[in-house]
């Protein structure tokens, strides 16, 4: 027999009792929040440009884009 009792999908109770560890590292704790915010469509876009770097630079030669793309890439990854 299943449960037809639905459980909350997100509890409070615990959630406060968490941020109240936080409190001390508020400040940490909203830095890395923003940066997670920030960083999370940039790593969607990493296999974009390694397809242009593809299909633009290595398939035509072209040293100098290839070097711009990579460069982006890496700067992306330490981003990461």
């Amino acid at each position: 027999m299943s449960d037809t009792t639905a459980k909350p999908k997100f509890n409070f109770s615990l959630f406060r009792q968490v941020m109240a560890l936080v409190k001390p590292y508020k400040q940490v704790f909203y830095l890395t929040s923003a940066l997670a915010l920030v960083l999370a469509p940039l790593s969607t876009y990493r296999p974009h440009l390694m397809q242009v770097m593809v299909d633009e630079h290595i398939f035509k030669g072209d040293i100098v884009g290839m070097t711009r793309l990579t460069a982006i890439v890496v700067g992306l990854l330490l981003l990461d």
